[in-house]
C-alpha cells in the first residue's frame, strides 16, 4: 500500500467504496444504546405526565361537581322564607355561596390553562 493509499482511507470491494468511518464502533453502539435508553426515558416522562394530567382533569371535574352541588343546596337554602326573614343568615350563605362560586371559577380557570397546554404540547 503507498502512502497515498493509506490516507484515502477508502476501501474497494467489488466495485463498491466504502467509508470506513461509516462502519459501526463499539463506542457508536454505545452512543446508541444510550440515545435509545435517553428516548426511553422521555417517553415514560411524557406518558407519567399524560396520566397526571389526566388524574388532574378528572379531580377538577369531581369537585367542580360537588361545588356546584353545594351552590345548589345553598340556592334552595336562601330562597326558603325563613332564611328570607332572616338577613343575618341570608348574608352568611350569600357569602359562602360566594366563596363556592369562586372556587368553581378558579377550578374552571385551571381546566382551560392545562387545556391550552396540551394543544401547545399537541397532546389534544
Amino acid at each position: 500500500m503507498t502512502n497515498d493509499e493509506s490516507t484515502n482511507k477508502k476501501i474497494d470491494i467489488r466495485h463498491s467504496t466504502f467509508d470506513i468511518h461509516s462502519i459501526q464502533k463499539p463506542e457508536t453502539q454505545a452512543a446508541t444504546k444510550a440515545e435509545r435508553k435517553a428516548l426511553y426515558e422521555q417517553a415514560r416522562r411524557t406518558d407519567r405526565e399524560r396520566e397526571r394530567r389526566e388524574r388532574r382533569f378528572a379531580q377538577i371535574e369531581e369537585e367542580i361537581m360537588s361545588l356546584e352541588g353545594q351552590i345548589l343546596a345553598l340556592d334552595e337554602e336562601m330562597s326558603g322564607p325563613e332564611v328570607a326573614a332572616d338577613w343575618g343568615r341570608l348574608g352568611d350563605l350569600s357569602q359562602r355561596r360566594a366563596q363556592l362560586k369562586a372556587a368553581v371559577d378558579r377550578l374552571y380557570e385551571e381546566w382551560a390553562k392545562m387545556e391550552r397546554e396540551e394543544e401547545g404540547l399537541g397532546c389534544a
